[in-house]
């Protein structure tokens, strides 16, 4: 790649993660870097407020809606981080333009058919060109994409192989709901009539195209696991995606057999049992109300916060999460993972995986391309980042792993 202005650009720094995502480069020794939007009066208002950190931080303008000038903007850093969306609205011309500039992109989308239509069209180029085009950079779905990656790995190094399955328990977790979040889910509603969108919705082999899993990564009933009871998990859809495209571009080295599935934890005994029901009832519910217009409509009017909203200072601050994966071999536990971090999963915690995806971008060593996961394009080499800004790895194998 050229030399270029700019190591990285954060492109939509004014919405609610944006900001998050500058707090966290803001004071980055060493990193060449600016903050851009469509409104030079709102970036100016940010970086003031930001203060002193961020006040020669450069502004840079474009319009979503522009190619042109989104090609302008495309052409001056190496990277673009974008945790804007939804990307089936406002993505697709930001992509072209980062591919017709040569530069690599980062992104926060969680919606699958956007991402499909990404890897039809731009996987082979983005390879041809040597471009790393990284999706799903946050809590959707480095915690699960790096956790069953690192989790293989060290299966693979006890035992010489690799487990044919690894389960996830994504929780316990505290955290708020943003705006855009919303915003995108709803668009992803509004748009699966259309071709091609409800099927990506479904099928396990949405972001793998000529490899099909054998079962989907997002169970809906209950289950136990890990010896405790588990319902549906609102996120496992995506993540378990993210995960089977990972083995894919990795050549399927866990087998095509390999099985991915993706739950919450409700507890252990009759009141695990009884909490898994009702997340189960909760998931339907809210699935048809978003489903249909006229529900649609009164949630996002007066339940659900509007784009740009998001959880306070205070309730970010109580934030948590766990992810706890367990490989097995169909009769005996061969591992586990958790990661654990005291960081609002969807934000702060969003905002500093989003952030060390760009700057792990960057490394010259790296030899990654295409349409890309966090686990394929970085693999172990993201942990020790997310180490320093205050994520947990637990590993337990063999004997030791066997003990709940």
């Amino acid at each position: 790649m050229k030399a270029r202005e700019f190591d990285l650009i954060v492109w939509g720094a004014t919405g609610y993660t944006g900001r998050l995502v500058v707090e966290y480069l803001a004071g980055r020794e060493g990193l060449r870097w600016a903050i851009g939007g469509r409104d030079e009066a709102r970036l100016a208002a940010l970086r003031d407020e930001l203060g002193p950190r961020v006040a020669d931080v450069p502004l840079v303008l474009a319009d979503a809606m522009d190619p042109a000038s989104l090609l302008l903007l495309a052409a001056r850093p190496r990277v673009v981080i974008t945790p804007v969306g939804p990307l089936a609205r406002y993505g697709g011309a930001r992509v072209a333009a980062c591919v017709e500039a040569g530069t690599h992109c980062c992104d926060l989308t969680g919606e699958v058919p956007w991402l499909r239509g990404v890897i039809d069209r731009h996987h082979a180029t983005s390879v041809e060109r040597g471009l790393r085009l990284v999706s799903m950079c946050g809590y959707d779905s480095v915690p699960s994409d790096l956790g069953c990656l690192l989790l293989q790995e060290a299966v693979f190094e006890a035992t010489g192989s690799f487990a044919p399955r690894v389960d996830c328990l994504a929780g316990p977790s505290r955290g708020g709901v943003s705006g855009g979040t919303i915003a995108s889910a709803a668009f992803m509603m509004e748009q699966r009539r259309e071709p091609g969108v409800a099927r990506y919705l479904t099928d396990p082999g949405a972001l793998t195209p000529g490899h099909r899993p054998p079962e989907r990564p997002d169970p809906v009933g209950i289950a136990r696991v890990a010896g405790t009871w588990a319902g549906p998990w609102v996120m496992a859809g995506i993540n378990g995606r993210v995960v089977h495209r990972t083995h894919q571009l990795l050549g399927l080295p866990w087998g095509a057999d390999f099985v991915y599935a993706e739950r919450f934890p409700t507890g252990r005994g009759p009141l695990g049992l009884l909490g898994a029901a009702g997340l189960w009832i909760g998931t339907v519910c809210f699935a048809v109300g978003m489903a249909l217009a006229p529900t649609r409509a009164l949630l996002l009017r007066f339940l659900l916060p509007a784009p740009g909203e998001g959880p306070s200072a205070n309730r970010r601050e109580r934030g948590y999460f766990n992810h706890h994966l367990v490989a097995t071999d169909g009769e005996r536990v061969l591992g586990r993972l958790r990661i654990h971090a005291d960081l609002d999963p969807g934000y702060v915690g969003t905002a500093a995986m989003l952030a060390e995806c760009a700057l792990a971008t960057l490394d010259d060593e790296l030899d990654t391309k295409g349409v890309l996961t966090p686990g394929a394009a970085f693999g172990a080499r993201l942990r020790p980042a997310l180490e320093a800004a205050g994520f947990r790895f637990e590993l337990r194998l063999g004997e030791e792993a066997r003990t709940p």
